[in-house]
């Protein structure tokens, strides 16, 4: 079998279906050992379909290659659906239509074909499912290139990804690239059923005075719908742990890039990233959840909603290692850098407004295309609102953030 960078031949060798009870265990996001991946193969309802050298659950495998399972429907916590089971080497595999996706070794997921564009690792998972799966937010758009998921891509050390004129795995190209992602004209491509937020990142001031500083000096983060399918209509969506938490500080989604000193950028979280324990969201009002922190975004044209994240010079020094109060002089330059992963995060929305459509639901964690019709009219009969899935966010990360100067 001829494996490429930017081509692979895939043959499906074997489908099964394993009627038995759905796996859910309190597992997070990481790479898992064959023990942990067969034991979910056993346990599964989903319908597997092998590819590359995987022939089956129980079959002899070598040790060095790499397995990934990557499925089309995620139910609550839990991935599932039609699945894919690849066992081999380092390979681009087709993988369209991909919501969540679980592997034995870091692993990277494009949205682009070739296993280019923009491209995330699988240890670096924004949103954990049960199982050791990651959620692969905004893939189930049709043709939108934007928001499709085309490819994962094997990790290979001396590879690229897109190519050899591509960027390397940990540099994300909507954060580095010369186009502001703001004024990226292939989201104008997006199926019409995607929702789009974009998200201006600014400071409250250009200038932060060190021998007076200002107490209320702010990031500004102003999120206004794009595009919709329902122009006319709010979105609500769940900010927590993306960047437009206002506790978003201690999952990495900004830092203060030096641009006049690099000695002196400013780390605005500590390296250890926290510990989410599972909540679980079965038959529960995700409203009375409090870490989803639900925020209603206005209708296209009709607003623009504002988060403001506080900087004051003591919080920007107080998870920095290195650079102290003393080392701060007049004249520093400073980008806020947003890490665009945790931006486009947003994996929970739901049509209407909190204090409007909403104000009297309850909301599910079930999706409108996971349900059947019967189970929709049950569950709205009885005041739920099902969950619309995730949205894209776009704004200007990267090299493209605000700049603010020091001065006296």
């Amino acid at each position: 079998m001829q494996f490429t960078l930017r081509l692979v031949s895939v043959v499906a060798l074997a489908t099964m279906v394993l009627a038995s009870p759905a796996y859910s265990r309190d597992v997070e996001a990481s790479i898992v050992s064959n023990a942990e991946f067969d034991d979910w193969l056993r346990t599964t309802d989903a319908v597997l379909t092998f590819t590359g050298s995987a022939k089956g659950p129980l079959a002899k495998r070598s040790a060095l290659n790499t397995r990934v399972v990557y499925c089309n429907r995620r139910s609550g916590s839990v991935c599932g659906g039609d699945c894919t089971v690849y066992e081999g080497n380092s390979a681009c595999l087709n993988a369209p239509d991909t919501t969540c996706l679980m592997a034995t070794t870091d692993v990277a997921f494009c949205d682009r074909g070739g296993c280019g564009g923009s491209c995330n690792t699988f240890n670096s998972c924004g949103t954990r499912l049960d199982g050791g799966f990651c959620f692969t937010p905004g893939t189930s758009s049709g043709l939108s290139v934007a928001a499709l998921l085309n490819f994962i891509h094997l990790q290979n050390p001396e590879m690229k990804i897109g190519g050899e004129t591509g960027n390397t795995l940990r540099r994300n190209p909507k954060e580095y690239g010369d186009v502001n992602p703001l004024d990226d004209d292939s989201l104008d491509d997006a199926g019409s059923d995607t929702v789009i937020l974009k998200v201006e990142i600014t400071t409250s001031s250009p200038t932060l005075s060190l021998s007076n500083p200002d107490d209320n000096f702010r990031l500004i983060l102003s999120v206004r719908v794009f595009a919709s399918p329902r122009a006319s209509a709010p979105i609500t969506i769940a900010t927590g742990r993306t960047a437009l938490d206002v506790d978003s500080y201690i999952r990495g989604a900004f830092r203060l890039e030096c641009i006049t000193d690099p000695s002196k950028s400013i780390a605005l979280s500590t390296t250890t990233q926290p510990h989410y324990a599972r909540t679980e969201t079965a038959n529960k009002d995700l409203k009375e959840i409090e870490w989803l922190k639900f925020v209603t975004v206005p209708p296209k044209n009709a607003g623009v909603l504002q988060i403001e994240h506080p900087l004051p010079l003591e919080r920007m020094l107080s998870r920095e290692p290195t650079v102290k109060r003393e080392d701060l002089t007049p004249g520093l330059k400073y980008r806020v850098w947003t890490d665009e992963r945790i931006l486009n995060d947003v994996a929970t929305s739901y049509w209407g407004g909190l204090d409007g459509e909403l104000k009297d639901k309850k909301l599910s964690d079930k999706r409108e295309d996971e349900t059947v019709q019967l189970d929709r009219e049950a569950l709205e009969a009885d005041n739920w609102v099902l969950d619309q899935g995730g949205v894209i966010v776009r704004g200007n990360v990267g090299k493209h953030g605000p700049v603010f100067e020091l001065v006296e």
